[in-house]
C-alpha cells in the first residue's frame, strides 16, 4: 500500500512537473497565432525552451525508471561540480531572465565521485525549484564549499503544515 501511495505521489509531481511548460507553450502559441504579439522570435524562444525542458524531464525520467529496473547500472566518476551547474543554469538561463533573478555563485572547482545522470537529475529539481519559487527580482545563491551544496532562495516558504507534514510522515510536498 505504501510503494502504491509514494508511486501515485511521485506520478502527481511529475505530470505536474510536465504540465507546466505545457501550458506556457500552449499560451504562447495562440499569442503568436493570434498575432497579439510584435516579437515572435521571444516567444518562439521561449516555446523552444519549454520543449527542452519537458525533453529533459522525461530523459531524466526514463534514466531513473531504468536505473529502478536495473536496466542501467550507476557510473560512479570523477566530475567537476562547478561545470555540471553551470550548464544546468545555462539551460534554465530563460527563467532567471524572465523573473529578473540574480544568480550569486559560491562553487569551489573541485571534482566529486558520483553518478552523473543522478546527480543532474538532483541538481537539476533542486535549481529548478528554486527558480520557480522565487520572487521577482530576487537572488538565488548556490554554494558547494566543503563537500556542501545549498541552494538559498527568497520566495514562497513551506507553510507551518507543510513542515509538520514533511517532519511526522516523511513525505514530499509537491513544488
Amino acid at each position: 500500500v505504501e510503494i502504491t501511495k509514494n508511486k501515485e505521489e511521485l506520478l502527481s509531481i511529475l505530470a505536474h512537473d510536465i504540465k507546466s511548460p505545457i501550458i506556457l507553450s500552449s499560451k504562447a502559441i495562440t499569442l503568436i497565432k493570434d498575432k497579439a504579439i510584435e516579437n515572435k522570435d521571444e516567444y518562439i524562444s521561449l516555446i523552444e525552451d519549454a520543449m527542452i525542458r519537458i525533453q529533459t524531464l522525461i530523459s531524466n525520467i526514463l534514466t531513473w525508471v531504468s536505473s529502478e529496473s536495473g536496466e542501467i547500472k550507476t557510473e560512479i566518476e570523477e566530475l567537476n561540480i562547478f561545470d555540471i551547474t553551470s550548464n544546468i543554469l545555462i539551460k534554465n538561463e530563460y527563467k532567471l531572465k524572465e523573473k529578473n533573478i540574480e544568480l550569486v555563485l559560491n562553487i569551489e572547482k573541485e571534482k566529486i565521485k558520483t553518478d552523473k545522470n543522478t546527480l543532474e537529475i538532483i541538481l537539476n529539481n533542486l535549481i529548478n525549484n528554486a527558480i520557480k519559487f522565487s520572487e521577482i527580482n530576487s537572488k538565488i545563491y548556490i554554494n558547494y564549499i566543503n563537500k556542501n551544496f545549498e541552494i538559498i532562495n527568497y520566495g514562497i516558504p513551506f507553510d507551518k503544515e507543510q513542515l509538520i507534514e514533511l517532519e511526522t510522515n516523511n513525505r514530499t510536498c509537491s513544488t
